[in-house]
């Protein structure tokens, strides 16, 4: 019944994820177009390593794993942004295999499929539509800390111990080469290895120190390579930022979306208790069925490996990611929202660790199993029904820069028709990049003299979408059009383009490849 549910949730997220970008694609952010130019440079043979032009050199803020996956599915698909699809509706369909496999790793089958269905959650879904990194992300963080466990077990032997150690490592290695923030696993991992190492504190260093070595190797290699190549680590510099409100509001919507704590409706929340209601008492048999199973046949040391997992690696984990978000948010970088998407490689192990504990309360109280399960299937049925609304909607009219309405910008026509040799400067470049293949360069902030004399000197030609409104320093359209004396050639409904008159230096301003987009 285990593999039977999960791969039919599986079967599910995969149909989710087809069908909610079968006509725009994946969302599109300012971050994939980071990763398509660099996935196309890396597979032109520039991006990594410098050729003469160092332009073109991919940009030390984003880790490389992730476009050069999309580098090599472009030998099979040369359109990018399908390949990327394809590779997101696979890595859908493997997470939830992940999530379930890690959710009986901590609290037996039952409790596995339980978890699985938390790749129907609307955050996962949706993070599985969007052309980023997260699903693949992922995808690495799971197999890390799933195959942990093995290379602690006290009673495995040293060659089982040492392979799956490795193993381990080198998903946590994968992982951080594909998003910064998976730094946190490496740490959680080094934190689990002494957590199980009670009694065995050299052993405990030695498989630690191994361990790190392995899992940053990778990460270490590109960060050396950032700093004598674009004369930066990873693009970030540090200072002390804090905290507002807006965090805790992100936070508190983020977590009524993860548990569905929110009923879109109250029809909604009506289906949801009547499903629960008529689902409970038979539900509650399948599982006092497998409960029953499961007690005879897991004995102590099974109940063991269970609050081993959860001590020594999901626990670790999870107090890692949050204080590494934390220290992100206060001394890297302010804006970064506690969202979903942020959040995301702490909601899996999270509920995880939430079904366990439940289990173990749960097992020998069986008077409590049919509110339990009543609970869970009005959160399930919740979670499902506002998964199947955002699909919907994604199917309709996308997201992002991808959304339809962007493909209908008059701005986007009007720009089609202006030679391909002109030079183009945006608030949003990346739509003229997803819709026209166009490559244009973001507006110089305020700040940036050398940025604004580089216009002047390309006789550039700017795009301002109207309808667009990007945050940090960038001027309002005003403003941005007095200071730098543009002349209007054409309004449109959603925007406007605007020439300057060319001034050329003798030489042109400096460019740096690290900050320019």
């Amino acid at each position: 019944m285990f593999y039977g549910v999960t791969a039919l949730v599986a079967l599910v997220a995969a149909c989710w994820v087809i069908v909610a970008t079968r006509a725009w694609g994946l969302g599109v952010s300012p971050d994939s177009v980071a990763y398509l130019t660099t996935a196309e440079q890396i597979s032109e043979g520039w991006g990594i390593v410098p050729h003469g032009d160092p332009t073109r050199l991919a940009t030390p803020h984003y880790p490389p794993l992730y476009p050069m996956v999309l580098a090599a599915l472009r030998t099979v698909n040369e359109d990018l942004r399908a390949a990327a699809r394809w590779l997101h509706v696979a890595l859908a369909v493997l997470n939830v295999l992940l999530i379930a496999l890690l959710g009986a790793r901590a609290a037996g089958r039952a409790g596995g499929m339980v978890a699985a269905f938390v790749g129907l959650n609307g955050a996962v879904l949706e993070a599985h539509a969007w052309l980023l990194s997260e699903p693949l992300a992922m995808t690495f963080t799971l197999a890390g800390l799933i195959l942990l466990p093995d290379g602690l077990a006290p009673n495995a032997t040293p060659a089982r111990r040492r392979r799956f150690l490795l193993w381990a490592a080198l998903a946590t290695g994968a992982a951080c080469l594909t998003r910064y923030a998976s730094l946190a696993l490496l740490a959680s991992g080094v934190l689990g290895i002494f957590v199980a190492a009670r009694g065995r504190r050299r052993q405990g260093l030695i498989d630690a120190t191994t361990f790190a070595v392995i899992a940053i190797a990778p990460l270490a290699l590109w960060v050396v390579r950032n700093r004598f190549l674009a004369d930066t680590t990873v693009n970030r510099r540090l200072a002390w930022f804090g905290f507002d409100r807006h965090h805790l509001e992100q936070l508190e919507n983020t977590v009524a979306r993860w548990f569905a704590l929110r009923p879109s409706s109250v029809v909604e929340a009506l289906v949801a208790v009547l499903l629960a209601a008529a689902g409970a008492w038979t539900t509650v048999i399948i599982l006092r069925r497998a409960a029953t199973r499961d007690a005879a046949a897991v004995d102590a040391r099974r109940r063991l490996e269970f609050v081993r997992v959860r001590n020594a690696v999901l626990v670790p984990f999870i107090v890692c990611y949050a204080a590494l978000v934390l220290v992100t948010v206060a001394f890297l970088d302010r804006s970064t929202p506690l969202d979903a998407r942020i959040l995301l490689p702490l909601q899996v192990p999270l509920v995880v660790l939430l079904v366990s504990v439940a289990m173990d309360l749960l097992a020998p109280r069986r008077r409590w199993h049919a509110p339990a399960v009543a609970a869970l299937l009005f959160v399930v049925t919740i979670g499902l029904g506002r998964s199947l609304t955002l699909g919907r909607e994604l199917a309709v009219d996308g997201h992002g820069f991808s959304a339809g309405w962007w493909a209908k910008s008059q701005t986007v026509q009007h720009v089609a028709t202006v030679p391909s040799s002109t030079v183009l400067y945006s608030n949003a470049p990346e739509v003229l990049y997803v819709h026209l293949g166009r490559h244009a360069h973001l507006l110089p902030r305020a700040y940036d003299a050398d940025g604004a004399r580089r216009m002047r000197w390309e006789d550039a030609t700017v795009v301002w979408f109207s309808r667009y409104r990007r945050g940090g320093t960038l001027q309002a359209e005003q403003e941005f059009v007095r200071r730098m004396g543009l002349t209007r050639t054409a309004r449109l409904r959603d925007g406007a383009v605007y020439r300057m008159a060319p001034a050329r230096p003798a030489t042109a301003p400096a460019s740096n490849p690290a900050t320019r987009k």
